[in-house]
């Protein structure tokens, strides 16, 4: 069984944290876990919250002075992190803590390097925002585009490569110095590990889908754009550029 660091990125979460972490402290029960949170200055209660939840919880809780994106926060994360088997997730109640089980199983099997956790479930549309049919239209039409357009790219053919579950080997991210900032450092996780050939797996998961009025944050326009620019960038961008010894 390998060693598991699992990276929680944590901005403005005050009313999904705490149980969040309730219940990745539940599956380290069964697995023992290093939870690494990033704190990025909540301008909400959630700061003083995860202060108060590490004085009684085994929790490496990391305060950032100053919000700079989920990619910063995670790469920072990753400074702080030991084990042999990394894990990144949000910090909202998105997705079941209980699936990190499943997603660990084929890496210590030998069976996958990097997995996925797939949030389809045949004969559904991913995401339903209650009251907001046209919304829920364009996030999924939208998701179908950018996996198709990624596929295409990196000559893969996933069906979620923008899940937030991504668990994965540390050897795989080796000598690598991520750069993204804001959401774009999931497309470069995920082309970092397609272009070095990582033995890929999706594994069907839970998924409570949230829109902006529960706290979502990624903008509507702006950040598809900029993935669509990052994810050509990340394709054609040599690996060593970024390397480190």
């Amino acid at each position: 069984m390998k060693s598991c660091s699992v990276i929680v990125p944590v901005f403005n979460e005050e009313q999904t944290i705490i149980e969040a972490l309730h219940r990745l402290h539940r599956v380290a029960l069964s697995y023992p876990l290093e939870i690494v949170v990033v704190e990025s200055n909540s301008i909400d209660s959630t700061r003083q919250l995860l202060v108060d939840f590490s004085q009684s919880h085994p929790i490496k809780l990391v305060l950032q002075p100053v919000a700079r994106g989920k990619g910063n926060a995670v790469i920072e994360g990753l400074k702080h992190s030991t084990g042999e088997i990394l894990a990144i997730v949000d910090g909202d109640l998105e997705y079941d803590a209980n699936d990190l089980l499943l997603l660990l199983k084929p890496i210590n099997e030998g069976k996958a390097t990097f997995v996925l956790g797939n949030r389809h479930v045949k004969g559904q549309p991913m995401r339903m925002f209650p009251g907001h049919p046209l919304r829920s239209l364009y996030f999924n039409v939208g998701h179908e585009i950018f996996t198709g357009f990624f596929n295409l790219l990196y000559g893969t053919r996933l069906k979620d490569p923008a899940t937030m579950w991504k668990v994965f080997l540390r050897s795989q991210i080796r000598n690598y110095r991520f750069t993204g900032q804001r959401f774009e450092f999931d497309w470069e996780v995920m082309a970092t590990l397609a272009k070095r050939k990582a033995q890929i797996l999706e594994i069907p998961i839970s998924y409570q889908s949230r829109g902006k009025e529960d706290g979502k944050k990624i903008r509507a326009i702006r950040d598809p754009l900029l993935w669509l620019y990052w994810i050509v960038v990340y394709r054609f961008r040599r690996l060593e550029a970024v390397e480190t010894k």
